[in-house]
């Protein structure tokens, strides 16, 4: 589960990726379980199965919550640069 203990990341977007994890761990599970007690030549002849390991491999979905976390994360460390130089720094 994400955490926004480090950088505040809205719950929104923790919801989205929680959600998304959840799925995945699901997806997982049923494909260990439709995996097990097959060989590769059952395996290889079962075109449903090898459709969603294709589906469950697929990166797409995964770079886009990166990228949000990342421009989310991004944002947060320019926003604090800016009230260090700001707030703390002596005024010359």
């Amino acid at each position: 589960m994400l955490n926004g203990n480090l950088y505040y990341v809205d719950n929104s977007t923790i919801d989205i990726v929680n959600k998304f994890n959840i799925d995945r761990l699901t997806q997982f599970n049923t494909l260990m379980i439709q995996l097990s007690g097959k060989d590769s030549d059952k395996i290889k002849k079962d075109k449903i199965l090898t459709t969603e390991l294709k589906k469950y491999l697929d990166k797409t979905d995964i770079q886009k919550i990166n990228e949000l976390l990342k421009k989310n994360i991004l944002q947060q460390t320019e926003d604090n640069i800016i009230n260090y130089i700001i707030l703390s720094l002596p005024i010359v």
